[in-house]
């Protein structure tokens, strides 16, 4: 488990988170913009059983849970881990129905980007998000840069739509987090959100 300001703690997911990680794919909103939208529920149960099980060096993926004060506030799923270019990119979305202020979900999103650099000492993250997902582009933003636009990338509901590749190196994140913090204000957001 890692600790960061605020009582924010981020730990591995387990088995026994398995029931609630499915419950939180099953959730309407995480499912338009993480899980595939016609995913079934047993597909959502074999996942969410796949993924608090899984390793990032032997299977190349992890997921964690981000708390506040012993509440679940957030999760991440990091995947395709390359440990020879130092690269992984991550999904991520706050657990519906909690609220969560705007200075909160900035130490989530910098304890998200953080575990990439000073846990696992890679390279570079990335992540793809929806361009009408406004929410979470708000929030990463402030971290990481849209490196470009796929245009009808992704089938969501009727229609292709267009994708942000967004990223972030080491030595870039490294530069940001000895900035002042009040250059990097984050945008009000309550609502619960999720990459892509």
């Amino acid at each position: 488990m890692s600790a960061s300001p605020a009582g924010l703690t981020a730990r591995r997911m387990s088995p026994a988170d398995e029931r609630r990680v499915a419950g939180w794919f099953a959730h309407p909103v995480i499912r338009h913009f993480v899980a595939e939208a016609d995913s079934t529920p047993h597909e959502i149960r074999v996942l969410s059983a796949k993924l608090v099980r899984s390793d990032p060096f032997t299977d190349g993926q992890c997921g964690y849970i981000f708390e506040f004060d012993g509440e679940p506030v957030a999760v991440a799923h990091y995947m395709w881990f390359n440990w020879i270019s130092r690269t992984v990119e991550v999904d991520f979305f706050l657990v519906p129905g909690k609220k969560v202020n705007p200075f909160l979900a900035y130490l989530v999103i910098k304890r998200i980007v953080g575990i990439v650099f000073e846990d696992f000492n890679l390279h570079k993250v990335y992540c793809f998000i929806y361009c009408s997902n406004t929410v979470i582009f708000n929030l990463i933003s402030k971290w990481m840069k849209v490196e470009a636009v796929m245009q009808g990338y992704l089938k969501h509901g009727e229609r292709c739509e267009d994708v942000y590749i967004m990223g972030l190196l080491s030595h870039e994140y490294d530069a940001m987090k000895k900035a002042p913090l009040a250059r990097r204000h984050p945008e009000p957001s309550t609502q619960t959100g999720a990459t892509p």
